[in-house]
């Protein structure tokens, strides 16, 4: 990547690039170049390359082009100070490109297999986790699974709540108290009566104190709904709708983990392959690091050739630091995903080759539509939701409940000891000011709120079908051309290798062909990956339990 920027100032115009002047940023910084030429008028054109860490062929012309119309190159590090000189001086950058681009050719073929063991030593294989392995290990022991799959056991503690109170509720008080003081009552002579052979009662004025004491009451009830078992069946029924839409849930959870899985484990085998491919270059950068010292010695090669060679090595070097260190990040988070101890060792393996067969996209959405788990909970929730309109609906009938009630004063001489009724309770709210039909509209408009939902995530769920499977369909066209790419470039390094050893041909011309070999394989290994995982997207898209890679 490159980030150009450019500072205006009264006598000067700076040209600031940052990063690597390669490929596609070529031309982004030549227009920027000619954009500059225009504005600049009688200022100073300067191009600023202090933060600039690699320039190819295509990029080192552009320079050469800038220095010619009058810019000024300014930058720091051997690389880019030894171009800096190469292309202000006079014929030493055509000596030393030559120079290079014959070492190289010679090293590239010679040395990847000699030097392989001796540059990397073999240290002791991690094992091998295989996609199938990963899914299982992810199915078995992932913690956000698990946590929904706890959310499901509570839904269906609910439904086992909700059943209970069909059942008769029971309830016991005991309850004591005492007086803080003493209070009477009187009675006059025969305010009861006058009876006759036993005369008035109370025989004389009477006078009953009850003195400061400690009562104790014990109560029990037994309460039977009648009427009400209606809305509590309405209400069971609801919560087993929404039982099914944590079991739903759970399965949503499922899949979108193992996408995670699937993207992840592909990333992992990405970075391992341009690590791999890194490592490759650091052999050849090495051995010509090698030599290009040897020949310093023997003042047979320039000291700019020897600075640029050490600083492409210390660059990809750093490189290799960088995928390692990414390469242990997204192994760290697989084995989360996996529910492991995130310093598990492991190993991945190379990407298959990729398989497709066409379908139709309508037999597809179909498929979609009867497989989302999405789409099963929207359909619960309509159903949840009718079912909470129609229980808000029953409450405008009376509610009727038997009951039985028992009452035990302990010490309380007065009133019997043993108190027991029974009976039928009725509860009803004729008049309510108009609250319980706006309560019921509100209801109406959650039911209506939830089937439309509905319908909004059944047509996301078509388009999303049809879009992964044409990145899937698109993912397949581009591997078939970088395929092609690659055993064409391949052809040509063939031809251009035999032309080189006959002299018919440039040491340049096979330096070049080796590049595009090396860019169209890996442009090949990317459109592999690049392909399953727009499958991994369109399996999710289908709402498939299980993948077959």
């Amino acid at each position: 990547m490159l980030r150009i920027s450019v500072l205006n100032e009264p006598f000067s115009i700076t040209l600031k690039a940052e990063g690597k002047i390669i490929q596609d940023w070529v031309a982004e910084l030549r227009n920027t170049w000619l954009a500059i030429q225009e504005q600049a008028g009688a200022r100073k054109k300067i191009v600023d390359l202090f933060n600039v860490s690699f320039v190819d062929a295509a990029g080192r012309e552009l320079l050469v082009e800038m220095h010619a119309s009058g810019g000024k190159l300014l930058g720091a590090g051997p690389m880019i100070s030894g171009l800096i000189q190469e292309i202000e001086g006079s014929e030493r950058p055509r000596r030393s490109r030559r120079l290079k681009t014959v070492l190289l050719s010679m090293l590239f073929l010679a040395l990847m297999i000699s030097l392989a063991q001796r540059a990397f030593p073999q240290t002791e294989a991690a094992p091998v986790l295989t996609l199938q392995q990963a899914v299982a290990l992810a199915k078995g022991h992932n913690r956000q699974i698990k946590i929904q799959e706890l959310d499901l056991a509570k839904a269906a503690d609910d439904v086992a709540i909700a059943k209970t109170k069909r059942l008769p509720s029971l309830s016991a008080d005991l309850y004591g108290s005492g007086l803080l003081a003493p209070f009477s009552f009187e009675f006059d002579r025969g305010v009861f009566g006058t009876f006759p052979g036993i005369g008035p009662v109370p025989a004389n004025n009477t006078k009953v104190t009850a003195e400061r004491s400690f009562n104790l009451f014990a109560n029990g009830q037994v309460r039977q709904p009648f009427s009400q078992l209606y809305r509590i069946n309405l209400g069971v029924r609801a919560q087993q709708a929404m039982n099914k839409v944590a079991e739903e849930q759970v399965r949503q959870k499922e899949q979108e983990v193992l996408h995670d899985v699937r993207r992840t484990y592909y990333a992992i085998v990405q970075t391992r392959s341009a690590r791999q491919a890194n490592q490759a270059l650091l052999l050849s950068l090495r051995e010509l690091q090698r030599v290009l010292q040897q020949r310093l010695q023997q003042q047979t090669v320039l000291p700019a050739d020897a600075m640029e060679a050490k600083a492409a090595l210390a660059r990809a070097e750093q490189d290799n630091l960088t995928y390692e260190n990414d390469l242990a990040s997204q192994k760290e988070q697989l084995n989360v995903l996996l529910g492991r101890d995130p310093a598990e060792p492991f190993d991945v393996e190379a990407v298959p080759a990729f398989e497709f067969q066409e379908e139709d996209v309508a037999a597809l959405q179909a498929r979609a539509l009867a497989q989302r788990p999405e789409l099963r909970q929207q359909e619960q929730r309509v159903i949840a939701a009718d079912y909470d309109r129609r229980i808000k609906k029953s409450e405008r009938l009376p509610d009727v409940g038997g009951f039985v009630s028992y009452l035990s004063p302990f010490n309380v001489d007065v009133v019997p000891k043993n108190i027991a009724t029974a009976g039928i309770q009725i509860t009803w709210e004729p008049f309510d000011w108009g609250r319980r039909g706006h309560e019921l509209a509100q209801k109406e408009h959650v039911l209506q709120q939830t089937k439309l939902a509905g319908q909004q995530a059944r047509d996301g769920v078509k388009s999303e079908v049809a879009r992964a499977y044409r990145s899937l369909k698109q993912a397949r066209s581009l591997a078939d051309v970088t395929r092609l790419n690659a055993e064409a470039t391949q052809e040509r390094l063939r031809v251009v290798t035999n032309q080189f050893e006959q002299r018919a041909a440039l040491a340049k011309d096979v330096l070049d062909a080796q590049d595009k070999v090396a860019d169209a394989q890996h442009k090949q290994q990317e459109s592999l990956l690049a392909f399953w995982t727009a499958k991994a997207d369109f399996v999710k898209a289908m709402g498939e339990d299980d993948h077959e890679n």
